[in-house]
C-alpha cells in the first residue's frame, strides 16, 4: 500500500505532533504547508492520552538490559541481585545503556534524583561505585 503525497504529509504532521507532546513543555503549532493541516501539540492535563503516549514512547527502555526494569509513571527502577563484582559491573553497564537510550530518544535521567538502595543481611556489605552521567550515586 502506498500513500499519496497528502496522506504522507498528514502522517508526518501527526508524527511531529506526537513527538512534540513528549519532548516539549510548551505548546507548539505545527503546519503542514499548503494542505492547511494545522495541529496544536499538547495533551490536556489529567487526560488518559498523555500517560498512554508517554508509555508508548518509552516502551523499548528495557531492551538489551540484563537488570530487571520497573516503570511507574515517569519513574524508572532497575535492579538485580549483586552476588559478585561481575554482577555490579553488569548493573553499571545497564545504567550506561540507559544513558545511551536517553540520548537516542532525547530524554534525561536526573542523577540528583537517583539513588542506590542496597538490601542485605551482611554486617559489612560491599559498596560499589555506581555512576550516572559521571555523577557518583549514593
Amino acid at each position: 500500500m502506498s500513500l499519496s503525497q497528502a496522506e504522507y504529509r498528514l502522517v508526518v504532521c501527526l508524527w511531529h505532533m506526537l513527538l512534540m507532546i513528549h519532548l516539549a513543555r510548551e505548546q507548539y503549532n505545527i503546519t503542514c504547508g499548503p494542505l492547511g493541516c494545522e495541529l496544536t501539540s499538547g495533551v490536556p492535563q489529567r487526560s488518559v492520552l498523555g500517560p498512554c503516549l508517554f508509555l508508548y514512547y518509552i516502551n523499548d527502555i528495557a531492551q538489551g538490559l540484563t537488570s530487571t526494569v520497573r516503570l511507574f509513571a515517569d519513574d524508572t527502577i532497575i535492579y538485580m541481585a549483586i552476588k559478585s563484582d561481575q554482577d555490579a559491573k553488569t548493573l553499571q553497564k545497564d545504567m550506561d545503556l540507559l544513558c545511551d537510550w536517553e540520548n537516542k530518544w532525547m530524554m534525561e535521567f536526573d542523577p540528583d534524583k537517583c539513588e542506590i538502595l542496597s538490601i542485605t543481611r551482611k554486617k559489612q556489605p560491599r559498596v560499589y561505585p555506581y555512576q550516572l552521567h559521571g555523577h557518583h550515586l549514593n
